[in-house]
């Protein structure tokens, strides 16, 4: 199991984070996905495979998985360091 330090400080599993929804548009897929502590990670991907992250680390202001799910199409996106 390959784990990484998240800015907090807080050792986290990657494979934590479980798949609940893919949601897909014209121009992005957007895959969900939580622990089951409540933290949320949407990766979007877009239509030439370019990932982008968005969690709480880079969109302070949703602070539950409902409110990012809706959001989707309006949270910060980053690369995966921005958004550990």
């Amino acid at each position: 199991m390959k784990k990484v330090y998240l800015k907090d400080g807080q050792l986290r599993a990657v494979n934590m984070f479980r798949t609940n929804e893919i949601y897909t548009t014209s121009s992005y897929t957007y895959i969900c996905k939580e622990t089951s502590s409540g933290e949320w990670l949407i990766m979007r991907i877009d239509n030439s495979g370019v990932f982008r992250y968005a969690s709480k680390m880079n969109n302070d202001s949703v602070t539950n998985y409902a409110d990012a799910r809706t959001d989707v199409e309006t949270l910060t996106y980053g690369t995966y360091d921005e958004a550990q």
